[in-house]
């Protein structure tokens, strides 16, 4: 009885270290202290150990089984330290997707770096960049749409680049500088159509927030026209209706 007991007692404390151990693992890589996309702030993988907001995480310390509820990031990159090897980099990999993410980008802090410089560069861009943007916006919001347009269809349109819409909306918004000064944030409910030939038709704010916000919504999601695989139906393209939120929350 007494070694019953005693094993009663072992076990009890070894299932309260593993809930100990899996909320560090949900405080490290939920916390919102990482949101920032910098290469401080990003999860950074040196070796085994995975540092995040402070905190380290050893990836060899049988935690790869856990199911996480989330990664509240806007995209899961992760910085590699110099020194880490390939069969590292690749077990950090294999956890994470264990633990649910499947969408894992692991890169130097300078790839990282110069990849934020070329989309800075991107989004400058000419004059006559920037004309040429109007002009889509402008057929996106006002140009009619040939033949008929479906609610819902066999397979739903996406990006080419298989990227997720939500997450491309996200990384392509500039939080205008009046609504950053009146403290303005919030969801702008944004309806449009993807034509059969995947561009962007009829956007429409169906509920709005502030002005600038409102037409930050349609600029962005007027600038993924011609981005897109159609949505089809019986195997064939067709023009499909589609609404997404563009949230705006300041950092």
């Amino acid at each position: 009885m007494a070694l019953l007991r005693l094993k009663m007692k072992k076990n009890l404390k070894m299932n309260k270290m593993k809930y100990l151990m899996t909320c560090l693992l949900a405080v490290c890589l939920l916390s919102p202290g990482a949101i920032a996309q910098d290469g401080k702030t990003l999860p950074v993988l040196n070796g085994n150990i995975l540092t995040y907001n402070g905190q380290n995480l050893d990836l060899t310390a049988g935690m790869v089984s856990i199911t996480l509820i989330g990664w509240s990031l806007p995209s899961s990159d992760i910085i590699v330290a110099e020194g880490t090897t390939e069969a590292q980099i690749g077990a950090c990999r294999a956890a994470l997707e264990k633990a649910g993410y499947a969408e894992i980008r692991i890169m130097t802090k300078e790839a990282f770096a110069a990849e934020k410089a070329a989309e800075k560069t991107a989004e400058s861009g000419s004059p006559a960049d920037a004309e040429a943007d109007a002009a889509e916006m402008e057929q996106a919001v006002s140009a009619p749409v040939e033949g008929t347009i479906y609610d819902s269809v066999e397979v739903l349109p996406s990006l080419k680049n298989g990227e997720d819409f939500a997450r491309w909306v996200a990384a392509h918004l500039k939080y205008p500088k009046e609504a950053l000064e009146g403290g303005y944030q919030g969801r702008v409910m944004v309806r449009f159509v993807v034509t059969e030939t995947g561009r962007v038709r009829q956007v429409k704010v169906l509920r709005g927030v502030e002005p600038s916000l409102d037409r930050e919504a349609v600029r962005v999601i007027s600038s993924s026209s011609g981005k897109w695989n159609p949505g089809t139906r019986d195997g064939k393209p067709v023009n499909t209706r589609y609404m997404i939120p563009v949230v705006f929350r300041p950092d």
